[in-house]
């Protein structure tokens, strides 16, 4: 299972835990395999095993949330400012 987020920015770590496996999805808005490397590099330290996929490119649309994401802080802070 993957989780994909519309209009993501920058750099996302999603983790899901399902029986005896933790997958790990890494997600970013830009060119780099620095902190896919880093990251595994760091599992092999630690004497982890795991598996790793190639690198997947993925495009996803804007939804709902997009529009109404941007107004939620600012409902919030305004019940507090009145």
């Amino acid at each position: 299972m993957h989780l994909y987020s519309s209009g993501t920015k920058g750099l996302i770590l999603n983790m899901l835990s399902a029986g005896e496996y933790i997958t790990v999805d890494l997600l970013q808005s830009f060119e780099s395999e620095q902190f896919a490397s880093g990251f595994m590099q760091s599992l092999e330290e630690i004497g982890l095993e795991y598996n790793s996929s190639q690198r997947i490119d993925f495009t996803t649309t804007r939804d709902k949330t997009f529009v109404t994401g941007g107004r939620q802080a600012e409902k919030y802070y305004g019940k507090f400012e009145n």
